[in-house]
């Protein structure tokens, strides 16, 4: 969970993967590659006769369509996070309609491991330390004034400006070459 200015959110829990802190949100419809053998379940709880996939290293574990919290074995939470995979035909839609709680499956979260955040970051997913560091820019673009960003333009540009205008003023001194008819 991250807070700078307006950007707040609590109910979107962060995780670690691969060494970086992503918040989930940012891992919906991405897909995930294994850096170790991992195993998959067809419900979010670890059992012999739950399992779905085994995925190798360097083989995508699958596309994440949502995450859920985990339960122990008296069925309460037990305060894990497991992320859902669309099926493996990628069809979702179909899934949902025939109700198969087999088609969706599951990988619990475990201290971030075996996992690429290499391979996130290619699909465009931002780290929290990247959300925190891309509102505060944000935020800090906004609260200039006009004046403000006049100056930065002015920093950046100035020296091509006023050179430009050194060169035109010049060229304008500088006598042509007659042309002979």
């Amino acid at each position: 969970m991250y807070e700078i200015g307006e950007l707040t959110d609590t109910s979107i829990p962060d995780i670690n993967l691969g060494g970086t802190l992503y918040s989930l949100d940012q891992l919906l419809d991405k897909s995930l590659l294994a850096t170790t053998t991992v195993q998959t379940y067809f419900i979010p709880k670890e059992s012999a006769t739950n399992k779905a996939y085994v995925i190798g290293p360097n083989q995508t574990i699958g596309q994440i369509y949502g995450w859920v919290g985990g339960f122990d074995a008296a069925g309460n939470l037990d305060g894990s996070i497991w992320l859902m995979f669309y099926p493996k035909n990628g069809d979702a839609t179909t899934a949902i309609q025939i109700n198969d709680p087999k088609s969706f499956y599951y990988w619990k979260v475990k201290n971030g491991t075996g996992v690429s955040a290499q391979a996130l970051n290619q699909q465009g997913a931002l780290s929290v330390p990247q959300q925190v560091a891309e509102a505060a820019a944000k935020k800090a673009n906004e609260s200039m004034d006009i004046f403000d960003k006049i100056g930065v333009i002015l920093k950046t540009y100035g020296p091509w400006l006023i050179g430009g205008a050194v060169v035109l003023t010049a060229a304008k001194f500088i006598p042509l070459p007659k042309r002979n008819n």
